[in-house]
């Protein structure tokens, strides 16, 4: 039998001796355990390890076949939770080369093609899931599913559907739009569309998925927030940026480099606040964003508030919130960040945050939304003589901060994938199948040019690194991973030095928990050019995790205006 389709970016350097099929299958429970935790991040990274293990083991045996099918059907299903349907696909169309008559891989493509809108390839696996062996209650599934994507077919045909209880369908004025088929047949063709109402056959299944934990139902998920993810664009001069324009409305984002634009500026920070705590030299800007607070804050699990209370708080929230920027200072001397202070907060590094309500001294409190000449005596380069005594004379190289949501990113990960397909595959896919040789072949393409592939060649089998490799692929010029106080925290670099939430010091000011809710990628080093800042050593990190109060207090200081928060560097 041929070797199973390198469905992994790169051949591991590992010998045999190093890694046994029990280890793969340890591994594969792992990851079946922090699926059933909904740890969706993690268990891809467990799946994708056992994969680039299991590529240096003999596997042309059906236990080892097996073992790959599983695994690999299982992280096709932890791609649809993390809405990445194009990776799912191609799991699963890898899975089918070899076993077209694989029930959870037919069934997971279907609902990957759904969620792409290819309905009537959808239905295809769907029918041909009739015509296995599969137990009433997933034969009700199915025909259940059928009826679903039946009707969404329909509707983008503009057709209308009559749908009987087998999960057939007959359609008025149907027409077939080739335009909605991605056919991704295997070379052995699978069930054609008057399969549909076939009675179910006894096919011998004889793969046990016993293990594999993962629930073919897609619906009921907790969906995780969406990531704001920040990019680095040229400043254009003939604009104010952040605090400098008048409105408000026109804060998204933030900078890099150059000097701090300050929310209040009537308070700056006290001077030693910037200050370096090893070599006592003045700090540099690296990122200030804005982050208002317009969004329900999550209560602690032990405190019991009634409906009026929660609304109360948020309201306090927002109101005391309403305007709130976050700064991110950094030593020049790549020495002192290697340091940690005291709390265990990275030396050579600083957070300070500030908010004020919508109703302030500075700013209107409804500005207009044009574009008048508010800003005539607008000059970003004109600094004042106090901000410039604060912070270190040469400031990084400046550049503005755009967001955009990692889901969108995602989309186009998943467009660029599909023409990578296309190129291979040398015709339009829907006109047309995709074989298993176009398959293959995409898949090379795909490893070679890793956008929303999952792996690389790493020396040590690292399941962080390879979660932020594969996470990260999605857009590999992001700078920022913006998701105030998600329960899922920071994505680390690797399994050295991470930092455990309840490991971060709580508020000074109120007591309460500080929570995850922003990182500074390592890319960002490519723009600011470490090698000519100067000072002692190059600056570095893997990921820069900024921790901040979930209260989002005020100072209680009258004197201070900005508030320190937890900055903790992971290092390379």
């Amino acid at each position: 039998m041929d070797n199973l389709p390198p469905v992994v970016l790169d051949r591991s350097p590992y010998t045999m001796a190093e890694f046994t099929t029990n280890s793969i299958v340890q591994q594969k429970d792992q990851g079946n355990v922090l699926f059933g935790e909904c740890k969706y991040d993690q268990s891809l990274a467990i799946y994708t390890k056992a994969l680039s293990e299991i590529d240096v083991v003999k596997h042309d045996t059906p236990e080892n076949i097996q073992l790959w099918s599983t695994i690999l059907s299982n992280r096709a299903a932890v791609y649809l939770r993390l809405e990445r349907p194009m990776l799912a696909m191609l799991d699963c169309n890898a899975i089918l080369q070899h076993n077209p008559s694989h029930v959870k891989a037919l069934y997971r493509r279907a609902s990957a093609l759904e969620i792409m809108e290819k309905y009537e390839s959808a239905l295809v696996d769907l029918r041909s899931l009739l015509d296995l062996e599969v137990d009433k209650v997933k034969e009700k599934k199915i025909k259940k599913m059928i009826v679903k994507v039946r009707e969404k077919s329909n509707k983008q045909n503009g057709t209308s559907t009559i749908s009987s209880s087998n999960g057939s369908s007959s359609s008025s004025g149907e027409t077939k739009d080739k335009s909605n088929t991605l056919n991704v047949s295997t070379d052995t063709k699978i069930s054609s569309a008057n399969n549909e109402t076939k009675e179910i056959k006894n096919v011998n299944n004889d793969e046990d998925e016993e293990d594999d934990e993962d629930e073919d139902e897609m619906d009921e998920d907790v969906k995780r927030k969406d990531v704001q993810l920040g990019f680095v664009e040229e400043i254009d001069d003939a604009y104010p940026i952040l605090h400098l324009d008048k409105n408000w409305k026109n804060w998204d984002g933030g900078k890099v480099g150059g000097y701090p634009i300050w929310l209040d500026p009537s308070m700056l920070p006290a001077p030693t606040l910037l200050q370096c705590t090893v070599c006592l030299q003045k700090m540099n800007l690296l990122m200030q964003i804005y982050a208002p607070i317009d969004e329900k804050i999550n209560d602690d699990e032990n405190e019991k508030m009634d409906i009026q209370s929660k609304r109360e708080k948020k309201r306090l929230l927002n109101e005391r919130a309403f305007h709130r920027s976050l700064y991110v200072f950094c030593c020049r001397n790549g020495k002192c960040l290697e340091k940690s202070s005291e709390d265990g907060s990275s030396s050579g590094l600083c957070v300070l945050r500030c908010q004020m309500s919508q109703k302030n001294e500075f700013y209107d409190e409804n500005p207009m939304d044009s574009d008048d000449d508010d800003c005539d005596n607008y000059d970003r380069k004109s600094v004042t003589m106090e901000t410039k005594n604060l912070v270190h004379d040469q400031p990084f190289v400046e550049f503005d901060v755009v967001t955009e949501s990692e889901q969108y990113n995602k989309e186009q990960s998943d467009a660029s994938i599909m023409e990578s397909v296309n190129n291979v595959s040398e015709l339009n896919v829907d006109e047309g199948e995709i074989t298993s040789k176009d398959t293959k072949e995409a898949m090379k393409i795909l490893l070679e040019n890793p956008d929303g592939s999952s792996n690389r060649l790493i020396d040590e089998a690292d399941t962080n690194m390879i979660k932020f490799h594969t996470i990260t692929s999605i857009a590999g010029d992001q700078v920022l991973r913006y998701s105030r106080w998600d329960e899922y925290g920071p994505l680390w670099v690797s399994n050295v030095q991470t930092k455990k939430e309840d490991a971060v010091p709580i508020c000074p000011e109120c007591g309460h928990q500080r929570k995850f809710e922003f990182q500074i990628m390592p890319q960002l080093l490519n723009f600011l050019k470490p090698h000519e800042i100067g000072g002692i050593g190059e600056i570095d990190w893997g990921t820069l995790v900024v921790y901040t109060c979930s209260n989002s207090c005020s100072t209680n200081s009258s004197t201070e205006r900005y508030t320190k928060e937890y900055i903790y560097r992971q290092p390379m």
